[in-house]
């Protein structure tokens, strides 16, 4: 239900939903991706007075989008990753959009904005969020921005000798995000908490007044239907693992380990864009073991990656650092039991629910997957429990509802 306390105007609230228009360039983003959507349909449907806006660098300026129409045609595609005809077709608009040529389609749905007044909202990439973080409307304060942030992963980098270009763009990016908004949303406590961190240290500025908003467990029905088939066999399930952070060498080398020992290594099954270095990784001699073990689900419809959760004996979330963990929450709305790298984040999402391991330790992830292939009936009960929890659950509208609770606080 929404807050019928609140007071917005038809003209004073602005969702940022540049981030579907532009995404990256084709390489989408599927967590802010999702998260932009999500939260931009539910805040539509609770607060009818929001206006969906897109930011055009090439004209310093902003389009707003009337209904959710675009939004719609987005998230009912049921992509879960990388979906090329849809995007095809996003990036053809994208550019006639960005080149200053209105198609039909942006003629009917969309119009430029001259002037704007009220709270704007973006929870997308700061790459993109900082184009228009100094404009005129939000420097001189017509305009109060309220940013979510999602993760500070590649700010740690700073504190080595390692770092990129990125990891430097993603700093002045972030910063120059923080001295223009007047409140900042954290998407999780451990989020929050690094942003104190990296504040206290300089390497990011002064904070604005911080809230905490939890992500959503929740996995949104799909309308479409699955045209693939999951194993017909006990699985294990990695959503968008990547070598890395992600830490997907973990779970291959845990898999060899189970080999090493004489067991059946167990099927492992990768949803999502696999990477060349992903691949090359599995190809090493030390893998020639379990790679047969393993099976690709690249280029996935939500249906599809529903299926796999639903039948998988269980999730691995093997990350070092993570901003939430939509996997985590997304198998748990399946009742299906995760496995993951003990670091707090993981912990905030799966709570007494998931079973840990060190991150640094295939040896003991090993352990654990041998523990669930050797007593069904404990996995199986754990499954239980966790589908007792789905009242408790986060959802998309319920993280949309303290969204809207934030902005009506800087209004």
């Amino acid at each position: 239900m929404g807050n019928k306390n609140r007071n917005f105007t038809l003209v004073d609230l602005y969702c940022d939903v540049t981030e579907l228009l532009v995404g990256s360039s084709g390489r989408v983003n599927y967590g802010i991706l999702r998260v932009v959507s999500e939260l931009a349909i539910e805040m539509g449907e609770i607060e009818p007075s929001i206006n969906f806006v897109a930011f055009s660098p090439r004209s310093n300026r902003f389009y707003q989008f009337d209904s959710n129409f675009l939004l719609r045609q987005y998230v009912n595609s049921h992509q879960a990753m990388r979906s090329r005809k849809t995007w095809t077709s996003m990036l053809s608009l994208v550019s006639d959009f960005t080149r200053g040529k209105r198609s039909a389609l942006f003629r009917q749905f969309g119009r430029p904005l001259s002037e704007m007044s009220g709270v704007l909202f973006t929870a997308g990439r700061p790459r993109l969020s900082a184009q228009y973080s100094a404009v005129a409307a939000i420097s001189d304060g017509k305009v109060r921005l309220c940013t979510l942030i999602h993760d500070l992963i590649p700010l740690h980098a700073l504190r080595g000798n390692r770092t990129n270009r990125f990891d430097q763009q993603f700093q002045h990016d972030t910063s120059k995000l923080i001295r223009n908004s007047v409140a900042i949303i954290a998407n999780s406590h451990f989020t929050a908490a690094e942003l104190d961190k990296f504040s206290a240290d300089n390497i990011l500025p002064s904070l604005p007044k911080v809230h905490v908003v939890q992500l959503a467990h929740e996995f949104k029905k799909p309308m479409d239907s699955s045209q693939t088939e999951p194993p017909d066999e006990n699985y294990f399930l990695v959503v968008g693992g990547s070598i890395g952070r992600k830490n997907l060498e973990c779970v291959f080398d845990a898999m060899r380990i189970i080999a090493d020992r004489g067991d059946a290594v167990p099927k492992l099954v990768l949803a999502g864009r696999i990477t060349k270095r992903t691949w090359a990784y599995l190809k090493r001699a030390k893998y020639d073991s379990i790679r047969y073990r393993t099976q690709f689900f690249n280029n996935l419809k939500q249906a599809e990656l529903e299926a796999l959760y639903s039948h998988a004996c269980a999730v691995l979330i093997p990350s070092k650092i993570e901003g939430w963990g939509l996997p985590a929450g997304e198998a748990m709305w399946h009742g299906t039991p995760v496995i993951a790298a003990d670091i707090p984040v993981l912990r905030e999402v799966c709570g007494d629910y998931g079973f840990y391991f060190p991150p640094g330790s295939p040896q003991d992830l090993s352990r654990q997957i041998q523990r669930v292939l050797k007593n069904p009936g404990r996995i199986a009960q754990a499954g239980r429990d966790i589908s007792t929890t789905r009242g408790r659950l986060r959802t998309w509208k319920q993280v949309a509802e303290e969204v809207l609770n934030v902005l009506e606080t800087v209004r």
